[in-house]
């Protein structure tokens, strides 16, 4: 066995008896006249250049208010919606608008593909999805989207709920630029991709469960992730 330590109780007491007779430390109230000084100083404008201070390039062309845009995944170009029922396609060096395709309501939403190899452009329009071929940049490119809504087409549309209807038509402003119409049963509100360009995703805020339509583009097929809620 291991003895106790003799002189535990006693440097125990003494410890004790030094908290015990130490000095408090004596805490002043203090005063202050004028709160405002307790605030950080902001820093002047000057000292947080380099910021933007003027205007490099505006993008004029919309007579209403823009109400959503999509940039390509390059760069090199902008697209905007607005409340005059139009969608315009714009060089972003430039802002020159480069097409100009007009819609039957106005676009809540705008997305370009981000797969390279395509020149695609989704836009919501009402209870529709207007998937459009802006032939922008590589002539092939544009050949291959053509060539993609010719065989979505074909699939077979068995899988699809019957409230979902895809068409195929040519826009007013080019005999040779086609675009697929996805009507679906509520407004959509809002589309985005999946990175490789094949999946899309759609919400119609008044669809209840089911409300969010995940699409395949290539397969013609329809996922609703939401219905069984």
């Amino acid at each position: 066995e291991v003895p106790a330590y003799p002189r535990f109780i006693q440097e125990r007491f003494e410890r004790c008896l030094d908290l015990y007779l130490c000095p408090r430390q004596r805490r002043m109230k203090v005063n202050i006249d004028n709160p405002d000084i307790l605030l950080p100083k902001l820093p002047k404008p000057k000292d947080l250049q380099p910021f933007p201070t003027t205007e490099s390039i505006v993008y004029t062309g919309h007579t209403e208010m823009v109400r959503c845009i999509s940039v390509e995944p390059l760069g090199q170009w902008l697209a905007s919606g607005s409340s005059d029922k139009s969608l315009r396609l714009w060089e972003v060096s430039t802002g020159r608008c480069v097409n100009t395709v007009s819609l039957e309501t106005t676009p809540d939403s705008v997305a370009f593909c981000p797969n390279q190899e395509l020149t695609l452009i989704a836009v919501t329009v009402g209870q529709g999805v207007w998937l459009i071929n802006h032939g922008l940049g590589d002539k092939l490119a544009a050949s291959h989207t053509d060539q993609l809504f010719g065989s979505v087409m074909n699939c077979d549309d068995a899988n699809e709920p019957s409230s979902v209807v895809w068409s195929c038509s040519t826009d007013e402003a080019s005999s040779k630029r086609l675009k697929l119409i996805l009507t679906l049963p509520k407004p959509v509100k809002q589309i985005t991709w999946h990175t490789k360009g094949d999946y899309f995703a759609t919400v119609m805020p008044e669809g209840g469960n089911h409300a969010v339509y995940i699409h395949q583009l290539t397969k013609k097929t329809i996922s609703e992730p939401f219905s069984a809620l």
